[in-house]
């Protein structure tokens, strides 16, 4: 219910979904997301995949991204079922840390 009022459909069984809207910076958060989409992936083959991610993100810009940066290499997925699927955020620089100059650490 929470989901179809901001628009996001839910999501099937069988699936992790990661809220990461700057997954292409390449820091240190992007490698703990990439352990844990490779751990998921050999716990659960089959489990769908989902990265909320800013617009203009390629699940294959991702994928080559965390092999060429931290060596991580995910096996499997095809054209039809891919490894990952990304969800594009429409309004991802709200969340820019720029925009927050005090408290960014509370919550």
């Amino acid at each position: 219910m929470l989901l179809s009022l901001i628009g996001l459909a839910p999501m099937k069984q069988d699936a992790v979904a990661f809220f990461h809207p700057f997954a292409d910076g390449g820091g240190g958060g992007e490698r703990v997301l990439w352990y844990a989409v490779k751990a998921i992936r050999e716990m659960a083959p089959k489990a769908k995949i989902y990265i909320y991610a800013r617009q203009g993100v390629s699940a294959a810009q991702l994928l080559a991204d965390a092999q060429q940066r931290f060596s991580i290499q995910l096996e499997g997925g095809s054209s039809s079922q891919p490894i990952i699927e990304v969800v594009p955020l429409v309004n991802s620089q709200l969340l820019a840390p720029e925009r927050y100059p005090r408290f960014t650490l509370v919550g």
